[in-house]
């Protein structure tokens, strides 16, 4: 059960990126908040496979520079500067 809420948290997270760097389409940095924090608990506490861990990490990453970009240079390479790829 675990592994399928972390696999719905990833899709709600590729979902909101489809706009970046345009925008999100979450109302609230509250949600993503949650949604990081349920993550976490889980890969805490359960085994999951690599490749959803890294999907799970790879998109809190990208939605986290998301919301600390000042909008200023190219969203990619901010991106790239602070280590995600």
């Amino acid at each position: 059960m675990a592994e399928l809420v972390l696999r719905m948290s990833v899709s709600w997270l590729s979902s909101c990126a489809h706009e970046i760097p345009v925008g999100v389409l979450y109302e609230s940095i509250s949600e993503l908040d949650n949604i990081e924090a349920l993550g976490y608990e889980i890969l805490k506490k359960h085994k999951v496979g690599d490749d959803l861990r890294q999907g799970f990490l790879y998109y809190i990453k990208l939605h986290r520079l998301y919301n600390l970009w000042d909008g200023t240079g190219d969203f990619d390479n901010f991106c790239n500067i602070n280590g995600l790829k």
